[in-house]
């Protein structure tokens, strides 16, 4: 088994039955704002991003902290999810994008539809194993954003929910 460092501890139980818990630093990555852990179970590794720092990471816990791999990306993030084909899609600012972490290749799916002044954000699989990804306006009060989720075949693009 794996040693995880964020294992779980109870420590004592407050007054109200709540159970306190003790965490230690896992890997002191830098993160502006990391978000999103996935374990990816084809490669073994656990996978975030860094919003802010427009980052993908990928920590091998059968390795050490120094083997820790991070990935720049074009824009910040807001989520992803791991395709049955291994590839990630990304729920960049502008769009949904393809990336192999194999090769660090990146391929945009070539639909627009986040609005002006948005940017998408937060993402989940349906049950269906549809990307469904919420939106955020960045700018202004207007509200534009919205919920999309990819269709059953990526190639034929996203529609708003």
């Amino acid at each position: 088994g794996y040693h995880w460092s964020y294992v779980a501890m109870e420590v004592a139980a407050t007054p109200a039955g709540i159970p306190e818990f003790q965490a230690e630093l896992l890997i002191p990555c830098g993160n502006k704002l990391g978000e999103c852990p996935v374990w990816d179970d084809t490669r073994g590794v656990l996978s975030w991003i860094d919003i802010q720092g427009k980052g993908l990471w990928q920590y091998d816990p059968r390795g050490t902290v120094e083997d820790c791999r991070s990935f720049t990306l074009p824009s910040r993030p807001g989520s992803f999810c791991i395709a049955e084909s291994g590839e990630y899609i990304l729920a960049l600012e502008d769009g949904l994008y393809f990336f192999d972490p194999s090769t660090g290749d990146l391929r945009r799916i070539p639909q627009e539809f986040v609005p002006k002044g948005c940017r998408l954000n937060d993402g989940r699989v349906d049950p269906e194993g549809r990307f469904v990804v919420s939106g955020t306006v960045e700018k202004g009060e207007e509200p534009l954003a919205a919920v999309y989720r990819n269709l059953e075949e990526l190639s034929s693009g996203c529609q708003m929910i």
